[in-house]
């Protein structure tokens, strides 16, 4: 297997590590931070913001945090999530901070750059169409040394050994870690990675070389880069309070080619093809979380037309959730909140699919999620190889819907 055909338990893997990222951080006015704001990509098109200093202070959090740890110890210490629990501390002991050390979170990305991309993209080139750049505000400093220390015990676990270049750009100390060629090995690493620390440490850019020193230079000359009124306007729209933040601009190429699988399918499935004709007026995908006592999960989509708002309304309730809920009930083998929480709601034209996580929805999934990763019966597969995987439960929001209003960045 090549770095260009990943597996399933590695596609797996980086879904729920992405997921977990995304679902179960938190967001407030990061973009207040000059050195976040910097990193921000042009024309950007996909954006995360993650507050997690905010995220360790709500209740729920304590509550997943033991109910995790009981989780890990009964599977033992040759359980598979014991395993990738183990390799995530490892690697935060190893850089020498605590993941409570980790406040703030950006990330963003050019994601129409893939539109007309044709056949599995390595790592690599999706880092460098992307355009992505992930940008980390700690609480306590790094320092280049704990760093390549950190990424070579990562890759040394997947039998790889990586070249390292140090470097100084725009009063920020870089380090590039490079990948050789191995063929036959499948790897969540792209060919080359750089790391800048700026901030006497306390901030951390992540992308290509290139994408890094762009931002840099951003930064140094107090120049963001302009939002897209686009995202302007799904920022200016969304809900108050909430503590995660993922925005996303569908971009023309896949409004279009929503539209011809709309008309491909209006005779074998209407209800599916309502649906994609919705997605071709799509406007844009807002995620939003809170939390307190208990997690507040809300994914909306704007559409073009409220009619089009039915459209997508009506998929959701006729296949999503009720297939998403028999499926959930069927795994977890038992009625929990989450499932009874589950419902779709529309205001205009703004569809969403809404849901709260309860302790007792953390205990049962976070038990679903070890048991998969111990392979059982009908389980994706183990999360195998991500240091930084399982975080918290997996709030499971079908795919298919639309996402939701979470905390403005002004």
């Amino acid at each position: 297997m090549t770095e260009r055909s990943m597996s399933p338990r590695i596609a797996f893997a980086a879904t729920v590590a992405m997921f977990l990222l995304a679902s179960l951080a938190s967001a407030g006015d990061l973009l207040q931070d000059k050195a976040l704001r910097a990193a921000v990509v042009p024309d950007a098109d996909l954006l995360l913001l993650q507050d997690a200093a905010g995220w360790q202070k709500a209740p729920i959090q304590a509550k997943m945090e033991a109910i995790r740890a009981e989780v890990t110890a009964k599977a033992g210490p040759g359980g598979q999530a014991g395993v990738i629990q183990a390799r995530f501390d490892k690697f935060f002991v190893t850089l020498g901070i605590a993941k409570e050390d980790v406040g703030a979170m950006l990330a963003s990305a050019r994601v129409r750059s893939l539109d007309g991309q044709q056949g599995n993209m390595t790592p690599q080139l999706a880092l460098q169409q992307l355009g992505l750049v992930v940008a980390l505000r700690v609480g306590k400093p790094l320092s280049l040394p704990q760093i390549r220390l950190a990424l070579s015990n990562a890759a040394a676990e997947d039998g790889m050994e990586l070249m390292f270049e140090k470097g100084e750009y725009k009063g920020a100390a870089t380090l590039s870690a490079v990948r050789p060629d191995q063929p036959g090995k499948t790897t969540w690493l792209p060919r080359e990675l750089t790391v800048a620390l700026l901030d006497s440490g306390t901030a951390v850019y992540l992308g290509s070389a290139a994408d890094v020193k762009a931002a840099l230079d951003r930064l140094a000359a107090g120049t963001p880069a302009a939002f897209t009124a686009a995202l302007k306007t799904a920022q200016d729209g969304a809900a108050p309070g909430t503590l995660t933040t993922l925005f996303f601009v569908p971009g023309d190429v896949l409004r279009a080619k929503a539209k011809e699988s709309a008309v491909k399918m209006q005779g074998q499935n209407p209800l599916f093809a309502g649906a994609m004709q919705a997605v071709g007026g799509l406007q844009s995908v807002v995620f939003g979380a809170k939390a307190t006592d208990r997690v507040a999960l809300q994914l909306t989509g704007t559409f073009s037309a409220a009619q089009e708002g039915v459209q997508m309304k009506t998929m959701i309730d006729g296949m999503v959730l009720g297939m998403g809920k028999m499926l959930l009930m069927q795994a977890v083998g038992k009625p929990i909140p989450f499932i009874e929480s589950l419902a779709s709601r529309q205001e205009g034209n703004a569809v969403s699919l809404v849901a709260e996580l309860t302790e007792e929805d953390c205990r049962a999934l976070i038990e679903l999620q070890a048991k998969g990763a111990q392979g059982f019966p009908g389980a994706p597969g183990a999360p195998a190889g991500v240091p930084a995987a399982p975080q918290a439960a997996p709030a499971a929001a079908p795919a298919a819907a639309p996402a939701a209003p979470a905390a403005p960045a002004k």
